[in-house]
């Protein structure tokens, strides 16, 4: 019976499996590093409009402007494009996302995804930033990788939320 219920607390977490890959779409900023990409598919109970709708939900309550983070929305399509930028104390994260919403089942990829030490007291734009910051730095680098970790299985977490709207 234990097992059971460990089984059952835990199950819902089995469906968030992501697989990182080399991103050859950009080139990345570092010569021995390429860019990265990390996607999870999850099996859902929501229909596709509803996934749609969670998916926007979360840029807005995530972003301060989401307008201005939007890149492509398209409801028939059931896709959501975004880009935005993580900050930290120690490193920023640089990523771009696409939702892909179908029924029954949705896709979270991160892609772009490079990461940049803050550089206090300078504003400079990301990709200054990631000029600045050439040098392949594995704490950094590790950091960076449990924050795309941890952005991917929060969207895959909201997206799949039951809407509250929903009665």
């Amino acid at each position: 019976m234990k097992k059971l219920v460990i089984l059952l607390i835990f199950a819902p977490f089995l469906g968030f499996a992501q697989t990182f890959k080399s991103d050859d779409s950009i080139k990345s900023s570092y010569t021995d590093q390429p860019a990265h990409l990390l996607d999870t598919v999850v099996v859902s109970t929501l229909t596709k409009p509803q996934l749609y709708s969670n998916a926007l939900n979360y840029l807005t309550t995530s972003f301060k402007d989401s307008r201005s983070v939007v890149e492509m929305k398209d409801l028939e399509l059931g896709e959501i494009a975004f880009s935005g930028t993580i900050v930290e104390e120690t490193v920023n994260l640089y990523f771009k996302c696409k939702v892909y919403a179908k029924d029954k089942k949705f896709k979270v990829v991160l892609s772009s995804l490079q990461y940049g030490k803050p550089i206090a007291g300078l504003e400079l734009s990301n990709d200054q930033l990631r000029t600045a910051n050439k040098t392949f730095d594995p704490v950094l680098n590790k950091t960076a990788r449990q924050m795309a970790i941890n952005l991917i299985t929060d969207i895959a977490e909201r997206v799949n939320r039951k809407p509250e709207n929903d009665f």
